[in-house]
């Protein structure tokens, strides 16, 4: 599956000015693991699974009193799920997406965050794979370009590094087949939602 580039570059070029606006108040780096499959509401895949994929990306802090911050993430994660094929073979699916993540966080403590926010993902690739076999993109599009979510985090501090837990479900159909009927109008497409659970840790880089 191949992506025009325009919305991949105007993403991180936003990324980029924001965090020079705001990067004085605390800039990092982060990494970890998603946990992800997709909420099937009709029940049209075999046995949803989770996938597990690597994520990373950079952070900004903004200081806004003694209880609260913004932050703003922006990830290259991946993003997918397992089904059984026919023959009852686990398949594998992966997205790649570029997130921007920009949340509210309430600190209570010293030592501990809670934020919420949303998620607005650009999905720039698709792969797929069976056992014994090697990743490879589908014959045609699976899922949508744009996602778009609800975000609920929790965070824990220590001095420059800290630890992330971050739950995001999605709230677009991220079912990107066009169906039709026996007289080829378009019929609803199978509503398919991101459901994702990310562990991350995370070091603050500069203040």
């Amino acid at each position: 599956m191949k992506k025009a580039p325009f919305k991949s570059v105007s993403l991180i070029l936003l990324t980029a000015i924001q965090i020079s606006l705001y990067g004085q108040s605390g800039l990092g780096v982060s990494a970890g693991v998603n946990y992800s499959t997709l909420e099937d509401v009709e029940s049209i895949l075999l046995d949803v699974g989770l996938e597990a994929a690597p994520v990373a990306g950079l952070y900004y802090a903004i200081d806004c009193g003694r209880f609260w911050n913004i932050l703003n993430e922006f990830q290259y994660s991946l993003k997918g799920f397992s089904t059984l094929a026919p023959d009852g073979s686990k398949i594998r699916t992966r997205n790649t997406y570029l997130d921007l993540m920009p949340q509210l966080e309430f600190r209570p403590v010293k030592i501990v965050g809670i934020s919420a926010g949303i998620n607005l993902g650009y999905n720039i690739g698709e792969r797929s794979k069976q056992i014994m076999e090697n990743w490879s993109e589908p014959a045609f599009d699976l899922s949508k370009t744009i996602d778009f979510g609800g975000i609920l985090g929790l965070r824990f501090y220590a001095g420059r590094l800290s630890f992330h837990l971050l739950y995001n479900r999605g709230l677009i159909n991220r079912n990107g087949l066009k169906l039709t009927d026996i007289n080829k109008e378009p019929i609803p497409a199978p509503r398919l939602y991101t459901q994702n659970l990310q562990v991350t840790a995370g070091y603050r880089i500069c203040n």
